[in-house]
């Protein structure tokens, strides 16, 4: 009987601390879900020179990244305007031509001031969700604060990409530059 209740403690103990693993790794996890849904409204609050949007609004993300999925999913059947929105990997600055954003996941910052350079003349908004990337050349980063996502703008870049920012997406950051 003993050995029977020692197994119940031993399984129940080993189930809890699954559970408590796989909480814990939630917690860490960015949830791209809202993420995606932020870069999509960004879409609603930026103008792009006249000229430079044809029939595909084209959201990149630099190499693959888990938010591909998610960003699929809230720009399916939606427009920036008059053009569809379109979400694609983007492997090289070749690539990059085709974009009016692009989102750098974190892995990928170390090639910020690269990415900058060729954004500021070719009308990109870079959208970041790492640390002190505005600094960097990143027009917007995405952060957690308080569990909650919330974003930073750096005016000044997104004016030297020669696009328009609405004053009430500047009003919504937690931070603009």
């Amino acid at each position: 009987m003993e050995m029977t209740n020692l197994k119940k403690i031993c399984c129940s103990a080993i189930l809890f601390l699954g559970f408590i693993s796989f909480a814990g790794a939630s917690v860490f996890q960015t949830d791209y879900k809202f993420e995606s849904i932020y870069i999509y409204s960004f879409t609603k609050y930026l103008e792009w020179p006249e000229g430079t949007v044809k029939d595909q609004f084209v959201i990149g993300a630099y190499s693959y990244s888990p938010i591909m999925q998610d960003l699929m999913t809230a720009t399916t059947g939606k427009k920036s305007g008059n053009a569809t929105i379109v979400v694609r990997v983007v492997n090289s600055t070749d690539e990059l031509e085709s974009c009016q954003m692009l989102f750098i996941p974190s892995e990928k910052e170390n090639e910020l001031m690269q990415l900058s350079k060729i954004a500021a003349s070719k009308h990109i908004l870079l959208i970041t969700e790492g640390k002190n990337t505005l600094q960097k050349g990143a027009a917007i980063n995405l952060v957690h604060v308080d569990g909650k996502l919330k974003f930073e703008i750096n005016e000044s870049v997104i004016k030297k990409s020669g696009l328009k920012v609405s004053s009430q997406l500047l009003s919504l950051a937690i931070l603009v530059m």
